[in-house]
């Protein structure tokens, strides 16, 4: 059991030490950052919430979990088709690198709470509709995120991944490669 998830908690605690070291002995590293907090972030569409955290100028840390939701269908007794609406579970990691936010700045645009495209390493983590499925994956993505308002944000990023679904048994785990996409619209702080 606990070998289905070692590859996504290693993963995790290495860029979590990488990222604390760096924010920690470092004092000349933070008079250089764009934003010195961390970024909260609440996703309207997908039931989620995230916290993006600067490392150096133009890297960050991303961790999100949350629910997003599928349509299940299925012959109900009297035989007709019923439709549910389920709840899936995920968690993503991501490593970004803000490629355009020195140049968003030297432009006088909004670069406030990481307005700007990145590419990252992503590492999505999800139940399936059975909720026995359990799918982790690493991929590389491209995105944009921008702030509006006083508190608004939206978010979208693509990129190609390679997946491990390991069903009810994890020694027959399936490989694949797949799309990585994901929306947001919601609340920064």
């Amino acid at each position: 059991m606990y070998q289905k998830h070692i590859t996504f908690y290693l993963l995790f605690f290495i860029l979590v030490s990488f990222f604390s070291s760096q924010a920690c002995a470092q004092q000349p590293l933070w008079d250089t950052l764009i934003t010195k907090k961390p970024v909260l972030r609440f996703n309207l569409v997908g039931l989620g919430w995230g916290i993006e955290a600067p490392a150096t100028k133009q890297i960050t840390l991303y961790i999100e979990g949350g629910a997003s939701f599928d349509e299940v269908g299925f012959i109900n007794l009297r035989g007709m088709r019923d439709i549910k609406l389920i709840a899936i579970p995920y968690a993503s990691l991501q490593l970004r690198y803000y490629y355009n936010l020195l140049r968003r700045k030297r432009l006088k645009k909004a670069i406030h709470k990481f307005s700007a495209n990145y590419i990252a390493l992503a590492a999505p983590y999800i139940t399936a509709t059975t909720y026995t499925d359990l799918i982790s994956g690493i991929g590389p993505v491209w995105g944009m995120q921008r702030s509006f308002a006083k508190h608004g944000y939206w978010s979208f990023h693509i990129g190609p991944g390679l997946y491990r679904n390991t069903g009810d048994n994890p020694l027959q785990a399936a490989y694949y490669l797949n799309v990585n996409t994901f929306a947001a619209i919601g609340v920064v702080f």
